[in-house]
């Protein structure tokens, strides 16, 4: 045998033990992203699954014109009629919710509502058709 066959080349396991270095490098790296974001998923779903629980235990709402309802929604021959029609329609109205669990505001007691919280007024007129 020859000395050069016998001796390894100068700096084979250096350019190795770098390889590896670099390969447990990037693999703990590679990892820790996965574990983050797994571990950012299930506190996500986890923190959703409580908003969502919370949301339904409150009951829903709904603000009512009062005035639009005693004005407009009644029948009758002659004002007064139409306004004792209109209350009682919308009593008999809110009860209803009520025992549906939603929670029915007047609108005079409410500083600020997005649309779609208020109760539809109906007129008269427009149940006769």
């Amino acid at each position: 045998m020859s000395e050069l066959e016998a001796a390894p080349p100068a700096g084979t396991g250096e350019a190795q033990t770098a390889r590896l270095t670099t390969k447990a490098i990037l693999g703990i790296g590679l990892w820790s992203v996965f574990v983050s974001i797994a571990a950012a998923y299930v506190a996500f779903n986890a923190g959703q699954q409580s908003m969502q629980a919370e949301l339904v235990l409150r009951p829903k709402i709904v603000v009512v014109d009062t005035f639009g309802w005693i004005k407009n929604a009644g029948r009758g021959n002659n004002t007064q009629e139409r306004y004792l029609d209109g209350s009682r329609r919308l009593k008999l109205t809110s009860e209803e919710l009520a025992k549906k669990g939603v929670l029915v505001l007047d609108e005079s007691g409410v500083r600020g509502y997005p649309a779609d919280m208020r109760l539809k007024t109906p007129h008269a007129q427009e149940d006769d058709q």
